[in-house]
C-alpha cells in the first residue's frame, strides 16, 4: 500500500459525513454534500460488479482500481493498488463506461480541498473542468458542476472563495 493512505487510513478511515441543506425558506438553493472515505479493508476488498464487471472488453488495470471516498452512489474517487504504488487519485463513475479519470492529486491534496468544497456533489468534477477536455476527461462531457457549485456554496457558506479554491488546486496538482 502506499505509505500514504495507510497514514491516511489510520487518520480518515471509517468516515462518513453527508449533509442536505436546510429548506429553511430563505431561497437559497438546495444542495447536497458528504464524504465517505472507506476503512483500508473496505478499500481492498473486491469491488467486481461496483469497479468492474468481468467483461472482456475491460481494462485488467481496472481491477486494480480501488475507492476511496465513495462519494456518491454513482461516482467515487479511489486509487490503483499496483506495482507503481502512486498516491495518484481517480474520478471514476462505472455507468459513463470509462476508465478513472486523474484528479492530479494524491489523498493529502484531496484532503486539504475539502474545506472549500465542504464535499459539494461531484465537487471534484468542477477540478475537471478545469483541466484540457482531451476527448476523455469526463467533465467535459457532462454538464458544467462549476456555476451550481459556485452559486450553492456562496449562497450557504458565504466565505466559499472559487478563485482560493482553484489557486490552491494549481498548487496542489500533480503533473
Amino acid at each position: 500500500m502506499p505509505e500514504q493512505l495507510v497514514s491516511f487510513a489510520n487518520t480518515f478511515g471509517g468516515s462518513e459525513v453527508s449533509w442536505r441543506s436546510p429548506a429553511d425558506g430563505s431561497g437559497r438553493p438546495a444542495c447536497t454534500g458528504g464524504v465517505n472515505f472507506l476503512p483500508v479493508e473496505e478499500i481492498y476488498a473486491d469491488w467486481e460488479g461496483s469497479v468492474y464487471f468481468g467483461f472482456p472488453e475491460e481494462s485488467p488495470r481496472l481491477r486494480q482500481f480501488k475507492p476511496v471516498d465513495y462519494c456518491q452512489p454513482e461516482a467515487f474517487v479511489g486509487l490503483y493498488h499496483d506495482e507503481e504504488k502512486s498516491p495518484a487519485l481517480y474520478y471514476y463513475a462505472p455507468g459513463e463506461g470509462q476508465n478513472p479519470y486523474p484528479l492530479h492529486l494524491d489523498l493529502e491534496g484531496y484532503v486539504q480541498l475539502l474545506p472549500y468544497t465542504l464535499g459539494y456533489e461531484h465537487w471534484q468534477l468542477a477540478l475537471l473542468e478545469l483541466l484540457p477536455d482531451d476527448g476523455r476527461n469526463p467533465a467535459h462531457r457532462l454538464e458544467s458542476v462549476t456555476p451550481a457549485l459556485r452559486r450553492d456554496l456562496s449562497a450557504w457558506y458565504p466565505e466559499f472563495d472559487y478563485e482560493a479554491f482553484v489557486a490552491r488546486y494549481h498548487e496542489l496538482k500533480r503533473s
